[in-house]
């Protein structure tokens, strides 16, 4: 009887005592990586093991096999809105940073992206993660409309005209001596 020892990293190995070699589903280990292949270590040098070898599966001395990797590459799709034929794609492997573009549309604020999933649904939050995951994505921008504000502040600290998607944006003046209560839609109040 002979022992084949399989090695997916330094901190895991998987032994079978049988004389037919089972590989094991060793994907299931390595998130964003497909299995390569496997390697044999002969005389300190890592030789590939031919694919007839595994598949007839015999052995006849005691084997230690490796198993090699290759980064599986991943595609982020954006789209400034769910109906545009115009695509920016970025690619990446699993755990690398995301460089997201950005889109502008004239009287809205960018508020980041939405996931589309099938049938065109998005998703009810807004996509933050700042690495690849281990799939495809498919992101559409996320816009909220601006208004823009003009301010009167009667002597007060003067503010310019402010593009704001609702209230909690709007800034507080100062007065000396004067106590801000609030802003109102008219003059009269």
């Amino acid at each position: 009887m002979y022992r084949e020892q399989f090695s997916y990293n330094d901190n895991y190995t998987l032994l079978d005592d049988d004389k037919i070699i089972l590989i094991p589903d060793v994907n299931q280990f390595f998130v964003g990586k497909s299995l390569k292949g496997w390697k044999q270590l002969v005389s300190d040098n890592p030789i590939t093991i031919p694919d007839d070898f595994i598949s007839e599966g015999i052995i006849t001395s005691d084997i230690t096999l490796f198993a090699t990797y290759e980064l599986i590459e991943y595609t982020y799709s954006f789209k400034e809105n769910i109906d545009s034929v115009d695509v920016v794609e970025i690619k990446g492997n699993y755990e690398d940073i995301i460089e997201y573009p950005t889109f502008t549309k004239d009287g809205y604020r960018f508020m980041g992206y939405k996931e589309v999933y099938s049938d065109d649904i998005l998703s009810e939050n807004l996509y933050d993660s700042q690495v690849f995951e281990a799939r495809n994505v498919n992101l559409v921008a996320f816009f909220e409309k601006t208004y823009v504000v003009s301010f009167v502040t009667y002597e007060g600290t003067p503010i310019n005209d402010l593009e704001v998607i609702d209230m909690s944006e709007l800034p507080v003046p100062s007065k000396q001596n004067y106590v801000f209560e609030g802003w109102y839609y008219d003059e009269l109040f």
